[in-house]
């Protein structure tokens, strides 16, 4: 059963890129990064043959993206597709995936602040994604254990799931290829301002020996 699903599947899959090649199946090239699988899912791993497709109907690699690997990037596919213009702004976008928090003002002052829970399973798999990235050693898994660690596993899992939807929507609506520059500088300028917090520290401990 499961063989003639991932059949049926690979099935649709040439059949969206023959689509958008006027009917012609081009050569695709060959996987190029590796398969990544959330933990909850691992059992249902798919053939990796089936992973280069997203590529050409996406426009961009989007599984360049730590956390989101092959499973990830065609659930997300089947319920957006690869019209990401429907949504006229990356708010808009992530609003839609439930991962955007609705914040009520009153007089200026934040009176509540809560993140709508959706049943959109593209929004699912940005958080299960996001949840994968905890003991992760580049920028994305360290962004997700600072949040973590100042307001607690459940933001940080809604603001890491944020973050990469906005880098899926830039990527899908620039068509351009991942960089991790700003998240890698963004890390060093955390971990420059962690070393000087505790650099004061250790001051204040010194004076007062």
């Amino acid at each position: 059963m499961i063989a003639e699903c991932d059949s049926k599947i690979e099935q649709l899959l040439q059949e969206a890129v023959k689509k958008k090649h006027n009917g012609i199946m081009p050569e695709l090239g060959k996987l190029t990064t590796q398969i990544h699988v959330p933990k909850p899912w691992r059992k249902n791993v798919l053939p990796e043959n089936v992973s280069v497709y997203p590529e050409d109907l996406n426009g961009v690699d989007i599984a360049e993206v730590t956390g989101l690997g092959a499973l990830s990037i065609l659930t997300i596919y089947s319920e957006i597709g690869y019209e990401i213009s429907r949504w006229k702004t990356v708010k808009h976008f992530t609003s839609w995936l439930g991962l955007a928090p609705n914040t009520k003002i009153s007089g200026g002052k934040i009176i509540s602040s809560h993140v709508p829970k959706k049943k959109h399973y593209a929004g699912q798999v940005f958080r299960m994604s996001a949840m994968s990235l905890r003991n992760n050693k580049g920028p994305l898994g360290d962004f997700y254990r600072r949040v973590c660690s100042r307001a607690g596993a459940a933001v940080a899992i809604v603001a890491t799931a944020r973050k990469l939807a906005v880098i899926y929507y830039t990527m899908m609506s620039s068509k351009q290829k991942y960089n991790p520059q700003d998240l890698i500088e963004s890390q060093k300028k955390y971990k420059e301002m962690k070393i000087k917090r505790l650099e004061k520290t250790l001051e204040k401990l010194k004076s007062t020996a």
